[in-house]
């Protein structure tokens, strides 16, 4: 939720377009709700939530934005909307299914979001500047596919919660990238 508040800190004073800025403001309310929901879901279950600690970042330049747009936004944030699909299909508890339904579509909108800026940004940069930012994009896309997964849950609750296989984690990401990159 912080990273999309100071996103829309950012744009505001990189003169982005105002529907822009207030796209990211309306993802940041999203991750409040999504931050509710998981709290929800691990009282409901037993579990404990922790506070992430939030560490301040400098304002970033055009470029700097842009990157990290590319790289978190295309590519993770896109990623995890799918595998927030796939819970949603896929998760045998009905009120993890019901919560992954409501957190995908929001990442699906947040990913846009971050195609609609990787966009505004590549027509804001310098030539140089933007050749350097998609090639980026196209790296971050080909490491997307070799993250290592890990899933320290057993059969059962990976089933419960809907979870890609840790098998299928990879060719998931591997597949993604493909699409992505031959539509980037």
């Amino acid at each position: 939720m912080e990273s999309f508040r100071l996103l829309a800190q950012d744009l505001q004073l990189l003169g982005a377009p105002q529907a822009l800025i207030e796209r990211a403001r309306s993802a940041a309310a999203d991750e409040v709700v999504h931050t509710n929901l998981m709290n929800h879901l691990a009282a409901a279950h037993g579990g404990v939530s922790r506070a992430v600690p939030f560490r301040p970042v400098p304002q970033r330049s055009l470029f700097e934005l842009a990157l990290e747009n590319a790289e978190e936004g295309c590519t993770k944030e896109t990623f995890a909307a799918l595998v927030a699909l796939h819970q949603a299909s896929h998760a045998t508890d009905h009120e993890v299914a019901s919560c992954m339904k409501r957190i995908a579509q929001d990442e699906l909108r947040h990913g846009q979001l971050a195609w609609d800026l990787h966009q505004w940004f590549l027509s804001q940069l310098p030539s140089l500047e933007a050749e350097q930012l998609e090639q980026a994009m196209l790296r971050s896309l080909q490491n997307l596919s070799t993250v290592p997964f890990r899933n320290p849950m057993n059969e059962q609750d990976s089933r419960r919660l809907g979870l890609p296989s840790k098998a299928m984690l990879p060719r998931l990401a591997s597949r993604l990238a493909q699409v992505l990159a031959s539509a980037a």
